[in-house]
């Protein structure tokens, strides 16, 4: 039994329900609390983390699993404990608070407030010495000069206030080609085109990036926008920041080679990174990205989905308290995998592939180069044949020495042509062994301690995913991933709607918390239409449409010209906040204008292109400046130059048309159609024969039969 039980144990939150048996009394963000400051005149400690959050852990463990600390902690103050994933408005306002404080961010946050909210102090991790002398010092101070505290707290919660003001843009502009090339030539100075990415490390995907890059590339022909993208979806996908054995990619990489990653795997990464790499392939026809996509929603639908059907946020870095063990190998464990056994032919005998015990790497001449401290010999038995082993541990950069603290982290750092040539083997028989070794070291590694699981199922999110199928249903006409599709959207539809207009954030263990943000009714919504251009079934639609009603009644803000993050009917902090720039998530303004622009398009009402016009006026010139904060408004600014193609197809043979289409690469189009509908661009197009029309800007032009001949209408057009 737990020595120390605290009011968190009555939270579904993993993160919270972590700090459950904390000597700290720690409460959940709530009345209890805040009323509980304001009658004993204590200042609120409110820390942030989650639950996959590598220095939460750290600083739980070495400060708040400590008596002498927590006793200090729950005489002086009110502890609160948020989960950033679930609570995002409360987290926006003090890392808000914190970053003007310290001009720096990030988790675990830790802000003292007055008992009326209002922030005095914070910052991220704190060592335990030095968080033990802030405790007794803050509340010092708070206690003696009370005065200089509620003085400071006004200017700080005033900064909060002005630092995101939204000026509404009344000029009235139109978007060019021009404009494009004023984000992205700033840009360019900012990638690295050795190894992808930004130059900087960490590295972090950020796929909107470089979804705005791919259709840029398309657009423009701009040859520099290809190479950086290609580079980047390579190294990304080689690299090991990628699960090479598992599928799936790690939140960001530590070192600016994609090499070693942190190791935390969230269902937002992945999810975009399926629809970038889907989109790539569909652009490049390159089948490491088509490897790539369904590896990663093999790690999805093994790992991260609910039997009902939902998406799981997060899989810790960690597993028996030491990052990335799970996923990391020494050379011996390779050896006992015992790769060079391989299955034989009849009665399930086997047989050994003479070949040499190695070091990776090469001699001169082998057409494979090294890096340093990894050099050695190949691998080859008496009878010329490669062990596999050899073959295996090439591949994936796996040393004796090892490549990361002693141990290996799996990464390609060459291409399979260049190895089936340095062991004189058939691209085919390379498959093969790589093959047959990635299934052993699985099997192996299921058997190891699991990093812990973030098993809430959060709406945004779980848009983000359910977008992800869909766009490699496309790409590759999978018909599971439509079924995954499929099952997630009914799941969000039965448990997270409340009418069909409404939204919840979070469910777990059969219960939903929580009225939905912005990013929830955006990212659904944003899901669910691609839901009807990929099964042309208007309920779909209508959702998505109902979500977007629900939106602009309860968060938009006509002054502004921009969402609010919170709705109006939702708790009231001390600041209400916008959400404008791209993260490693599109934000959820430019995400809800993207929405807007095509739910106007396919409905034909003025009123929703009117606003996404709007909005996107109202960030015109800080996108100039910082396109990469502002990927997802270059993608709407993308289609208002380019213009969409409204594609109806009607008839009994739409989907299948649907998918002759979607062969090709035409980003900037809208699929409509089916054998019925009630949609204002299939009035008067439904016939015995299948039919697709192309329109743009209100006209359509002459209905063809063939996917190909709407093809050339389309490029035609330029």
């Amino acid at each position: 039994m737990a020595k120390f039980t605290n009011s968190l144990i009555n939270e579904s939150s993993p993160y919270l329900l972590q700090h459950a048996h904390n000597p700290v009394n720690w409460y959940a963000w709530g009345p209890e609390a805040l009323e509980k400051a304001k009658r004993e005149d204590k200042l609120l400690l409110v820390s942030i983390g989650y639950s996959s959050c590598h220095w939460c852990h750290v600083m739980e463990h070495e400060s708040f699993e400590d008596e002498e600390i927590a006793q200090i902690m729950n005489e002086r103050y009110v502890c609160v404990k948020v989960d950033r994933e679930e609570r995002p408005d409360i987290d926006q306002v003090y890392m808000n608070a914190v970053q003007l404080m310290t001009g720096q961010g990030g988790w675990p946050l830790n802000c003292f407030t007055l008992p009326d909210q209002r922030p005095v102090y914070g910052g991220t991790y704190f060592r335990p010495e030095d968080w033990k002398s802030l405790l007794m010092n803050l509340d010092d101070f708070f206690r003696k000069k009370r005065t200089e505290a509620e003085a400071y707290a006004g200017k700080l919660t005033a900064g909060i206030r002005q630092s995101e003001q939204v000026l509404l843009v009344e000029t009235e502009k139109e978007f060019s080609s021009q404009d494009l090339r004023e984000i992205y030539e700033p840009w360019l100075q900012y990638f690295d085109f050795r190894e992808g990415g930004h130059a900087r490390a960490p590295k972090f995907p950020l796929p909107n990036n470089f979804l705005f890059l791919l259709r840029y590339a398309y657009h423009s022909g701009e040859a520099s926008a290809e190479k950086i993208l290609q580079l980047t979806l390579d190294k990304m996908c080689r690299g090991g920041i990628y699960d090479q054995l598992g599928g799936g990619f790690s939140r960001y990489s530590v070192d600016a080679q994609w090499h070693v990653p942190h190791f935390e795997k969230m269902l937002y990464d992945n999810g975009q990174l399926v629809s970038l790499y889907s989109e790539g392939f569909t652009y490049s026809r390159s089948e490491l990205y088509r490897q790539t996509v369904y590896e990663t929603l093999e790690f999805i639908e093994r790992e991260m989905t609910s039997p009902e059907g939902g998406f799981y946020s997060a899989l810790d870095a960690d597993s028996e308290g030491v990052e990335g063990k799970f996923y990391c190998w020494t050379k011996e464990e390779i050896e006992k995998a015992r790769l060079d056994q391989q299955p034989g032919a009849g009665q399930g005998k086997t047989r050994t592939v003479p070949g040499t015990e190695v070091e990776t790497g090469t001699e001169a001449g082998t057409g494979v180069g090294t890096e340093s401290g990894t050099a050695g010999r190949t691998g080859t038995g008496n009878d010329g044949v490669p062990g596999n082993e050899a073959v295996f541990c090439t591949y994936y950069n796996i040393t004796r020495e090892g490549n990361w603290e002693g141990t290996n982290i799996l990464r390609r750092l060459h291409s399979d042509g260049e190895i089936a040539r340095q062991y004189g083997i058939s691209p085919v028989e390379l498959g093969n062994i790589v093959s047959e070794g990635k299934k052993k070291l699985m099997q192996l590694r299921q058997q190891r301690v699991r990093p812990g699981l973030d098993d809430k199922i959060l709406a945004s999110w779980n848009g983000i995913m359910l977008k992800g199928y869909l766009d490699a249903y496309r790409a590759f006409g999978e018909e599971r991933f439509m079924i995954r599709a499929l099952k997630n959207a009914q799941f969000l539809k039965s448990n997270l709607f409340r009418g069909d207009d409404e939204l919840f954030r979070s469910f777990k263990d059969g219960k939903v918390a929580i009225s939905g943000f912005l990013d929830d009714y955006a990212f659904v919504s944003d899901a669910f239409i691609a839901l009807y251009e990929a099964t042309f079934d208007e309920q779909w639609l209508q959702l998505a449409r109902g979500l977007a009603e629900r939106a602009l009644q309860d968060f938009y803000n006509a002054e502004s010209g921009m969402f609010f993050y919170t709705s109006v009917r939702g708790e009231p902090l001390i600041d209400r906040k916008y959400e404008l720039m791209d993260n490693v998530i599109p934000s959820s303004n430019s995400t809800m204008a993207n929405v807007l622009h095509r739910l106007g398009l396919i409905f034909d009402e003025p009123r929703y292109l009117r606003i996404s016009r709007q909005m996107l006026r109202n960030v015109m010139e800080p996108m100039k400046g910082y396109g990469s904060a502002y990927s997802n408004w270059a993608i709407l600014l993308q289609h208002q130059v380019a213009g969409m193609y409204e594609v109806a197809i009607t008839g009994p043979e739409a989907i299948g048309k649907r998918k002759e289409l979607d062969k090709s690469y035409i980003p900037n189009k809208i699929l409509l159609g089916g054998e019925k509908g009630t949609l204002p661009l299939l009035d008067g197009k439904f016939t015995r024969q299948t039919m697709i029309y192309v329109c743009r800007n209100k006209t359509c032009q002459l209905p063809v039969s063939e996917a190909g001949k709407a093809l050339d209408q389309m490029r035609s057009q330029g």
